[in-house]
């Protein structure tokens, strides 16, 4: 016997985006497959993860504002180098500010 039982726990998710240009670095494009997986994970385009809070840092240089969801399929590799650390403290300050069961990145 199976005995399905809906949880009310909540999550809070912060997808990083690298958009330097060592994404697209001798021909290899890695940041297609990246931004694919950050635009699967979208509400838009999933109702499986509807308590979920999603938010999106790309990070070139230095972090600068983060790009929101809805300009995800806008967003380009540029001239940048990889900047993870802003990357990851913009992160979490986002995670900080979440009051969710779960917190993700």
């Amino acid at each position: 016997m199976v005995h399905r039982v809906n949880t009310n726990s909540s999550c809070a998710t912060v997808v990083l985006l690298d958009c330097s240009h060592s994404m697209i670095l001798y021909g290899e494009d890695r940041f297609t497959p990246a931004k694919r997986v950050a635009m699967a994970l979208s509400p838009s385009h999933s109702n499986a993860i509807s308590a979920t809070a999603l938010n999106l840092v790309s990070f070139p240089n230095d972090s600068g504002p983060r790009s929101p969801l809805s300009e995800l399929a806008r967003v380009q590799v540029g001239p940048y180098y990889t900047n993870t650390r802003e990357g990851l403290r913009m992160a979490q300050r986002i995670l900080l500010r979440q009051k969710k069961d779960m917190r993700q990145l």
